[in-house]
Parts: structure tokens; C-alpha cells; sequence
């Protein structure tokens, strides 16, 4: 029997910071005012656990990826800080995988990728955790980090690339993966780029959406130009190696 998917509802944001969290965050900020220091301004992404949806297409792939529509357009959080909507970024599921789609915009310069260099280049980073767990500080086997860059590779240097790499401090390794299997494109428009990356279910560890209908997520897109995004909360908190501070996208279906 087909399982039924919840309907779309309203992008969901709900409190995260924890008792003993918020008394050791007061205790150093009073640590570091009694030392003259001042203490680092807290993001207001801090302070909440984002929840929103990530609806269905059917028999997703690349070239689905790259069509999703407005309606796939995940929300910006940072301008809860003032930061500018530059990142248009779009995520789709299915059984068949993951799809991110992003288009970025406001640039005057090409972008910076180089193949040796791949987490100094500019590009996109996802950090996707399968069993999301809100407690849990360091990555699981189901946690998995991707980096994504528009250019860098080939002899030409304009081919995108799409590798893994390890999560810091992570307490255990997700199984090796057949990188051939994982899908990007890559193309120029006015003021930026856009790519299409797609991740099929046999390369996503612990991948069962109808076990576990969300995934923990995180992104990290820096641009040497226009500057760093993350969807929670950034600098100075460990945001890409702490999966309890990352949000989590719901799989849904659009009504």
C-alpha cells in the first residue's frame, strides 16, 4: 500500500536553545566581559531550529533538478542578520534521491574554483545527516558532506565538480561511495551561475524516506566576492562539523 505523504504546509521555525545552552552561553559572555573581551555577537539563527519543507517530484533526477520551480525555493534565514538575498536555492526529493538547485546572482567577477583547493574555492557545500538526531554534536555514520563548485575542472578548467569529504570531529565514517554516481551541471548566467546537483538513494547513507520522512541539513556557500551564507546559524559556532545545529528539511508533497 502507497504511503501517504503529508500535504504542504507553512515553512515551521521553532525554539532550540536549551536551558543548559542558554546558562553556558550567559556564563561566557560574562566570562569575557569580566576579562574586558567582547563577546562575539550571537547570530540570531542561534537561537531557533528551522524546519521547513522539501517537497516531492516524481522520479527526480539531474534534469528534473534543474526545472524546479519557485515553489522548491528554500528560505534565506540570514536575513534575519541583514544579510542580502543573493542565493536562490531549490531542493527536491524523491525515492529515487536529492536535488539541489542553486542560482546565485550579484556577481561581477568569475567565480574562483580550483580542483586542489576544493574548500577554499567558491561554491556550494551541503551537509545532509539521514538519522537527524537534535542532540547529537558530532556526525554519524548518516551524516554526509558534499562541495560543489561551478568550475575547476578538466583541462579547460570550466568543467563543475562534485566530490565528498569527511566531517570534522565526526565519531563515525558513512560507507565509501562510487563518486561516478553523482551528478552536477553547471551553467553561466547574468551576474552569477547556477547548478544542478543531484544525489541518487544508493550513494545517501541511511536514505529512507519512508522510514524517516526528513533530513538534517546544513549549507555553506562562500564566495570570495559577495561573501559566506549558511541556512542556521554561521561563524563563530562550529556550523559544519556540530549536526545540532543544523536544521532539517520534511519530506512533503505538494497539495
Amino acid at each position: 500500500m502507497a504511503r501517504k505523504r503529508r500535504r504542504r504546509r507553512k515553512k515551521a521555525v521553532s525554539a532550540v536553545l536549551s536551558g543548559e545552552e542558554m546558562a553556558a552561553l550567559s556564563a561566557d559572555a560574562g566570562d569575557a566581559s569580566m576579562a574586558g573581551v567582547q563577546p562575539p555577537e550571537i547570530p540570531a539563527r542561534f537561537f531557533f531550529r528551522f524546519a521547513v519543507p522539501c517537497f516531492h517530484v516524481e522520479k527526480l533526477d539531474l534534469a528534473k533538478t534543474q526545472a524546479l520551480s519557485e515553489a522548491y525555493r528554500l528560505p534565506e534565514f540570514g536575513t534575519l542578520e541583514g544579510a542580502p538575498e543573493f542565493v536562490d536555492l531549490r531542493a527536491g526529493w524523491s525515492e529515487t534521491g536529492l536535488g539541489f538547485c542553486l542560482r546565485l546572482t550579484g556577481k561581477r567577477s568569475l567565480p574562483w574554483c580550483r580542483s586542489t583547493r576544493l574548500e577554499e574555492s567558491d561554491g556550494l557545500q551541503l551537509l545532509l545527516d539521514m538519522r537527524p538526531s537534535p542532540g547529537v554534536k558530532r556526525a554519524t555514520r548518516y551524516c554526509q558532506r558534499f562541495i560543489a563548485l561551478p568550475e575547476g575542472k578538466g583541462k579547460s578548467q570550466k568543467a563543475p565538480i562534485l566530490e565528498t569529504a569527511p566531517v570534522a570531529r565526526a565519531k563515525a565514517e558513512p560507507p565509501e561511495i562510487d563518486s561516478s554516481l553523482l551528478e552536477i551541471t553547471s551553467k553561466s548566467i547574468s551576474g552569477g551561475y547556477q547548478l544542478a546537483i543531484f544525489l541518487p538513494a544508493a550513494i545517501l547513507s541511511g536514505f529512507a524516506p519512508e522510514e524517516t520522512p526528513q533530513v538534517g541539513f546544513q549549507y555553506y556557500l562562500q564566495d570570495r566576492e559577495l561573501g559566506e551564507w549558511t541556512f542556521t546559524a554561521g561563524d563563530p559556532f562550529p556550523f559544519a562539523e556540530d549536526p545540532s545545529l543544523w536544521g532539517q528539511l520534511d519530506f512533503e508533497t505538494l497539495a
